[in-house]
């Protein structure tokens, strides 16, 4: 068995073993992902291939799993957490292999799933490339453990920012100077900051749409704050919770509408335009480089 990247989760840890692609979820993230997976909308997106099938295992079968790998479960947890079964998906990638049509691909999909669970009680407590993957041209939500049970009061989106910095930051440089967003992630793997940005912006530039909005507006505001301020990480909280939620479906109809706007311009000329039939692959080259993807 070996241990794959979590990302910082707290909540769990993904092993292979035999070929299995396995999650270990710790017991206080228990109730969040159960209520994923026994929610309708949950099966849905995993029989329409937009989230990554799972199923839990038995005790049985995640105990003769886990047998001689204790360390899958952190202390105390051995007893009391569970064993998710993930497909696999083949040829695996990441942001800082991904042209900027692929990113702009994936925060469409994370904010479709940030929107549709709303009515189902679930959210989405962090929104990043690194929770997607592709298989061919689609993207899969591969990360059950961004999702959690959420207060139907709260107005606050907590991975604003989140999303902000790794989806839309990154398409406005890509787009706006020519600098692939791609290898932004290598320098910024938790993404680009708007300062990073405005140092780039003459005089004039930062009062065009939507730099204005993205860039030199957090900047300004930035500087009047007290950054030592937790207050402004505090959920907002409406006794009616019709209002909570449209007030969030119009700030994920915003940050829709900033997304479409960055949209990578079709037909254009990239590094990896024609890249599979310039490479050079042979079929037998093809069919070795997938063989090891599965690895």
């Amino acid at each position: 068995m070996s241990s794959l990247f979590s990302f910082r989760d707290p909540s769990g840890r993904l092993f292979t073993a035999g070929g299995r692609l396995l999650r270990v979820v710790n017991a206080p993230a228990m109730p969040d992902v159960m209520a994923l997976l026994n929610s309708a909308r949950g099966r849905q997106c995993m029989d329409s291939g937009h989230l990554v099938k799972t199923r839990v295992l038995d005790s049985t079968e995640a105990a003769g799993l886990l047998e001689g790998h204790e360390g899958a479960l952190p202390p105390g947890d051995t007893n009391e957490g569970m064993v998710l079964e993930h497909e696999r998906i083949e040829f695996p990638s990441y942001p800082c292999e991904w042209p900027a049509e692929m990113l702009w691909t994936a925060g469409m999909l994370t904010l479709a799933f940030a929107e549709a669970f709303l009515d189902d009680g679930i959210g989405l407590k962090d929104a990043t490339p690194s929770n997607v993957l592709f298989r061919g041209p689609a993207p899969i939500f591969v990360d059950v453990l961004s999702f959690e049970r959420r207060d139907p009061t709260d107005t606050v989106w907590l991975p604003y920012a989140q999303f902000v910095r790794t989806f839309l930051l990154p398409l406005l440089v890509d787009k706006y100077f020519g600098l692939p967003s791609h290898g932004l992630f290598f320098e910024h793997p938790d993404g680009v900051r708007p300062e990073d940005i405005y140092r780039l912006l003459g005089p004039f530039r930062k009062f065009v749409p939507p730099l204005l909005t993205l860039v030199s507006l957090p900047v300004w505001l930035s500087r009047r704050l007290n950054q030592r301020d937790t207050a402004i990480y505090q959920g907002k909280r409406l006794s009616d919770t019709k209002k909570t939620t449209f007030i969030l479906q119009m700030l994920f109809k915003r940050l829709r509408r900033h997304l479409q706007r960055l949209a990578p311009d079709p037909g254009r000329s990239t590094d990896w335009s024609g890249y599979a039939d310039s490479s050079g692959y042979s079929e037998h080259d093809l069919l070795t480089k997938k063989a090891l993807s599965k690895e």
